[in-house]
């Protein structure tokens, strides 16, 4: 996560981190509620806002790792917090021609 906050402006760096948490988080609860307890569901809204421009392609493994996340029930209030209902749902007006991008970002919604 660290990472991610402290390049979060480099694109290209921060979806590779995206990938690292994806494959961290996939399959263990675990380190789902580590992630999301250390801000890494905000980050990761945040990453997308700052981002919300790029290409869906690029933004996918940010996608990703929050569906991942959205798993757990600590991530739902999270979300809730950090406004990401109304974030992801501007970021699929932005991307409505991405079908890869919407299809991860209805995950994420139907999860919270």
């Amino acid at each position: 996560l660290v990472l991610l906050q402290e390049n979060h402006s480099d694109l290209q760096i921060s979806m590779k981190v995206c990938s690292a948490l994806e494959t961290l988080t996939f399959n263990i609860s675990e380190n789902r509620a580590t992630v999301v307890k250390h801000g890494g569901l905000k980050a990761l809204v945040d990453l997308l806002d700052e981002h919300k421009d790029a290409s869906g392609t690029l933004l996918r493994p940010a996608i990703d790792a929050l569906w991942n996340l959205t798993f757990e029930e600590v991530a739902v209030d999270a979300a809730t917090e950090v406004g990401a209902i109304e974030r992801i749902a501007a970021l699929m007006l932005t991307h409505r021609n991405e079908a890869s991008l919407i299809a991860g970002a209805c995950a994420v919604l139907l999860n919270l």
